[in-house]
């Protein structure tokens, strides 16, 4: 569901505006959801961001070239974002197409690349790592939406024994400071009268930050998998940026 949703963060106005969606996708996410539930649509341009060695090697990717890619990627999209404003400043109106959105799909991917190249090169961890949070803050200044998405890992105590429900994010300490807002999702799984597994799974986007607002909307229901086929419902809140859509099914 993060990633159905950032690719469903358009709205119509915008999509007939020639508007699209630069998906970074670190973990073929993007690359299945855009097969399953976008097939045929244009406006989303999904790249692959790592690259491989080109000579003999124990490790697949050229993490260097992988670091590299990406912050060119992120300027080349920082550079699209000032032409498009300055065609708006002279024209009123955007150029079709123009870009709205850049999804950041793999924070986990890029801490273990940055990690990596910490290794190789004397640079602070840091450094490298907020080049890209710096970049894609730039990129909110000029308009444009930016999505940085990553997986929960499991929290342990000094004993090794796992913590429940003490999970964080995959990403490096700290990120948040450069979030606007900040969503979960939830996934419940529906079991029957013998707790056996059905396969009906409910999950739920919640805002649990928000900079720019102290109202809540509470659990909303974005998508339900059963054997009728299932329902994509969105969340329309997070397409405008209210976090309060009426149409928006609030879960229970």
């Amino acid at each position: 569901g993060k990633t159905g949703i950032a690719l469903d963060s358009l709205t119509d106005d915008e999509t007939n505006a020639g508007a699209e969606i630069i998906h970074l996708d670190f973990d073929m996410g993007g690359e299945s959801t855009r097969a399953a539930h976008h097939h045929g649509k244009t406006n989303i341009l999904t790249i692959n961001p790592w690259i491989l060695h080109k000579n003999p090697s124990r490790v697949p990717y050229d993490f260097p070239a992988t670091y590299q890619n990406v912050m060119d990627l992120l300027l080349a999209a920082q550079e699209q974002s000032q032409i498009q404003n300055a065609y708006f400043a002279e024209h009123g109106t955007m150029p079709r197409p123009y870009l709205k959105t850049v999804v950041f799909d793999g924070a986990g991917h890029w801490l273990n690349i940055c990690e990596t190249m910490m290794k190789v090169e004397d640079l602070q961890l840091g450094d490298r790592y907020n080049s890209a949070m710096t970049a894609l803050t730039e990129l909110c200044r000029s308009g444009i939406h930016c999505y940085l998405i990553t997986h929960l890992k499991d929290s342990y105590d000094s004993s090794g024994n796992e913590i429940a429900g003490a999970e964080v994010p995959t990403w490096l300490k700290g990120t948040e400071k450069w979030l606007q807002q900040r969503t979960v999702m939830e996934t419940v799984q529906e079991r029957n009268e013998r707790g056996e597994l059905t396969g009906a799974v409910k999950s739920y986007g919640v805002l649990i930050e928000n900079r720019t607002s102290l109202k809540t909307q509470g659990k909303v229901l974005v998508f339900e998998r059963n054997t009728d086929g299932g329902i994509w419902h969105g969340w329309k809140g997070l397409r405008d940026g209210s976090f309060e859509h009426p149409d928006d099914v609030i879960g229970e």
